[in-house]
């Protein structure tokens, strides 16, 4: 199992990162080679981000009626931002305050604003609520599990936290499994933003069925292209999957405490690159997520 396991995720390590970004495209748009940035994203624009990178490549070259189409067809079928307010807080971040200015009074921009908004709409009510809502409730079944519920019961009987354990998070994955039976897995365009990331969740503390959470992590990939995941479930849960079987991790996402009881990475595959990788799926560098981590222990 771990021979298939290291295999399986170094064969599909480089596509799926180019699925979520394209390193050189971003380079040459932060340098301002905005030319040379706009080939290398159209070589991906099946990718929302690549859409959405374009849109803002055109407003840097002033052809604002080809940016306000990227940026519509950036948000034609799964969104990269739930709301309209994030979307065009997004555009207005990811720009100089000039360019973001001459964007907004170019006479295309009320009618992208009005077609984003119309979109964000029809993307919201294709969703199933019922669904969403027993994501939702398993959510709080596994949190509660692991704050108030462990709690309670190490205090009066520790004899039975792992078996209490055990169970939250077996039901949990045993009904995430009939739901991606039927319905395929939960993605953004199924429960949205949130009800995706309850899957992740769930997903992510099933630790009992390493093979669940491998068949799990390719329909993560498998979702991954058209922005129908959170970038950050893949290099969460392949960590996870890693550390577990005893192996390297890749992002250095998953933590221990040392010899002098500080919170560190698990040993990772290989630290000089790890910020780069880290940095394709929209992570911030390994040492500000160790800090983080330490000041919230």
């Amino acid at each position: 199992m771990t021979f298939f396991l290291s295999i399986f995720f170094f064969i599909y390590q480089n596509d799926t990162i180019e699925c979520f970004c394209n390193i050189y495209a971003d380079s040459l748009y932060t340098s301002g080679n905005f030319k040379e940035a706009i080939i290398n994203y159209k070589r991906n624009d099946s990718n929302n981000r690549s859409l959405f990178m374009l849109g803002c490549c055109y407003s840097y070259m002033n052809d604002f009626d080809s940016a306000c189409k990227y940026f519509a067809k950036s948000v034609e079928k799964n969104p990269l931002f739930e709301t309209p307010r994030q979307y065009f807080n997004a555009i207005k971040s990811a720009m100089a305050s000039s360019v973001f200015d001459t964007l907004s009074r170019n006479n295309q921009w009320q009618k992208l604003k009005d077609t984003v908004i119309r979109r964000l709409n029809h993307f919201a009510q294709k969703q199933n609520k019922e669904l969403k809502e027993i994501l939702h409730n398993m959510k709080l079944k596994d949190q509660y599990m692991r704050h108030q519920g462990y709690d309670s019961v190490s205090a009066c009987c520790s004899e039975q936290v792992s078996s209490y354990w055990y169970k939250v998070d077996s039901t949990n994955t045993k009904k995430l499994s009939d739901i991606i039976d039927k319905y395929g897995y939960p993605n953004r365009e199924i429960v949205g933003f949130d009800g995706e990331n309850n899957a992740w969740l769930i997903a992510q503390h099933a630790d009992h069925d390493t093979a669940f959470q491998v068949k799990v992590l390719r329909l993560i990939y498998k979702n991954s292209k058209s922005g129908k995941v959170n970038p950050h479930h893949y290099p969460y849960l392949l960590d996870r999957i890693l550390v577990n079987k005893g192996l390297k991790q890749i992002f250095g996402t998953q933590m221990d405490n040392d010899k002098n009881n500080d919170i560190m990475p698990y040993p990772l595959e290989n630290e000089a690159i790890v910020d780069n990788l880290r940095r394709c799926f929209g992570l911030n560098s390994l040492e500000e997520y160790t800090g983080f981590m330490q000041k919230h222990d």
